[in-house]
């Protein structure tokens, strides 16, 4: 699927091998699941930018262990060769930063992966913004700092250097219960740029668009956004910002709009006095949304185990119920194929399966039962028949006014 239509890759592909996936992320642990990396690597091996598939300079914001590191390097040089180039950053300089990469990659992998550890992005534009000055960014995934104004800070850096109609890539987007987790909400949901994520998930990427002029609003408007606290680290958003604030106000002079610079700077400055005064008020606030986090995982915990335990003594019923019985199951979508992955029906005399659409699909999924359209039904020796589908009520009407089946017959699961 080679396409530079960016809202095809909202759909799940599998691209990485999922028994490599399963056996690393055993092995070290990982923060991005197999669907997020497919993501990534989906857009390396088939995004065209400008009408061309060459996503072969990708820079990486927060690498960790490198474990998503890994994947696009190898997708990367299975698709460009030599060619492909990874730069990862971590301020983190401990040994393990990367060490997925180093002890899982070939030599040439290994000569296309360089890894900065101990600086942010920010600390290494402003040492060697040579660097992509000459060979501009065709795509950024940013896993950084997910404090705002953190990944603001990281797209600020970036816009110069990426390439016209290259991709941004963003971890984290929809990270409602942690308010020191939003950065990179504000700036996904607010900058008005050509985007997608991934169906049902928290990753999601945006085009960067030919004149980065035309951004200065909506990032104006993403700064305003205040300053949240953290549990563990209660002035973390303002240290960050504090930080910051050095290496951006050259940069900004720099690569952008005078007036643009010191509009965006005076906001964030003003940001630091605001949570200044309301440090205590946000870091109770941040705090109670925590601990309501995790009260609604534990109660989702506990409701999951308490439907496994009501499911398997439904099953047993219904095992009794149909001992020594013929009998035919009814219903061959996706409820059935969830119920057969969830319980073992081998022992019960199954004499086959029945849906609509094997009036005419012969070629339909029936789960290794014999196929029997509904019209055929009358034909076949059965004591019961148990229903796998959601609709019980619609289905049974249909059986008994239209097929004339006996209700008595009929076993709802």
């Amino acid at each position: 699927m080679i396409s530079n239509k960016l809202s095809d890759f909202s759909k799940h592909i599998s691209i990485i091998s999922s028994v490599q996936y399963a056996n690393l992320a055993q092995k070290y642990g990982c923060l991005t699941t197999e669907a997020q990396i497919n993501f990534l690597c989906n857009l390396i091996q088939n995004y065209k930018i400008n009408g061309k598939k060459d996503i072969k300079n990708v820079v990486e914001i927060g690498t960790n262990l490198g474990f998503t590191a890994n994947f696009m390097l190898k997708e990367g040089i299975r698709k460009y060769g030599k060619d492909f180039k990874l730069t990862s950053y971590d301020l983190d300089s401990s040994e393990k930063i990367g060490c997925v990469v180093f002890e899982n990659s070939t030599k040439e992998e290994k000569e296309a992966f360089s890894l900065c550890k101990g600086m942010t992005f920010s600390d290494y534009c402003v040492k060697e913004k040579n660097k992509f000055e000459q060979n501009k960014i065709d795509l950024a995934f940013v896993d950084g700092q997910h404090t705002h104004p953190g990944p603001l800070i990281d797209v600020l850096f970036l816009l110069p250097f990426m390439k016209k109609g290259g991709l941004i890539v963003f971890h984290d987007i929809n990270f409602r219960y942690d308010p020191d987790d939003w950065g990179a909400c504000y700036v996904y949901d607010g900058l008005d740029v050509e985007k997608t994520s991934l169906q049902g998930d928290i990753i999601g990427c945006i085009v960067v668009p030919d004149d980065i002029s035309s951004l200065h609003n909506n990032l104006l408007h993403i700064a305003k956004q205040p300053f949240n606290a953290c549990i563990w680290v209660p002035d973390k958003s303002k240290c960050l910002a504090e930080r910051e604030i050095p290496l951006l106000e050259d940069f900004l002079f720099r690569y952008y709009d005078k007036d643009f610079s010191e509009e965006l700077l005076a906001i964030i400055k003003n940001n630091i006095a605001k949570y200044d005064e309301l440090n205590l008020d946000l870091a109770k606030r941040a705090e109670s949304m925590r601990f309501m986090y995790f009260k609604i995982l534990e109660l989702e915990n506990r409701i999951n185990c308490l439907t496994k335990d009501l499911e398997k003594s439904r099953f047993e019923t219904l095992h009794s119920k149909c001992a020594g019985k013929n009998v035919l199951l009814y219903g061959a979508g996706l409820n059935a194929k969830r119920l057969f992955s969830k319980f073992d029906f081998s022992k019960l005399n199954i004499v086959g399966i029945s849906d609509i659409k094997f009036e005419t699909d012969k070629g339909a999924e029936n789960f290794g039962y014999k196929a029997i359209p509904p019209s055929c039904i009358k034909n076949v020796n059965y004591d019961c028949i148990v229903l796998m589908v959601e609709q019980k009520s619609y289905i049974t009407d249909y059986l008994t006014n239209t097929l004339d089946v006996s209700r008595d017959k009929i076993i709802e699961f």
